[in-house]
């Protein structure tokens, strides 16, 4: 498929897609060349992508998802290595729920006093 049907089906930008491959997050193996020199994109692309956009929510920058994707290809680094990389990870997923939380509890203390202010 070519990167327009990829944009359609994932909900990212044609500029975001070529981004990610230029940044080296998309699997290499699923993006050849056609005759025309048009970028074709394998079905496994769609999966690639998801798990992309699912590491940023999960806090991972670009970068560090481009460096595990490598070291994960390479076998450069241990499991315990990569056990340590991802709890460190979720420690700071879990704090940034905790202000998150935080936030939201001051926003409905503040809804609860408006409320009772007007009747």
């Amino acid at each position: 498929m070519r990167i327009h049907e990829v944009a359609v089906k994932t909900g990212l930008s044609i500029h975001a897609i070529r981004f990610y491959e230029r940044s080296g997050v998309l699997d290499e193996r699923l993006i050849s060349r056609s005759k025309s020199n048009y970028r074709e994109y394998d079905e496994g692309i769609l999966e690639n992508i998801n798990v992309l956009k699912f590491s940023q929510k999960a806090g991972f920058t670009i970068s560090e998802i481009a460096e595990m994707i490598h070291e994960f290809n390479e076998n450069a680094v241990s499991p315990a290595s990569k056990i340590a990389a991802l709890e460190g990870k979720l420690q700071q997923v879990t704090l940034r729920i905790q202000e998150i939380e935080e936030v939201r509890s001051l926003i409905v203390g503040k809804l609860d006093t408006l409320r009772k202010s007007i009747g």
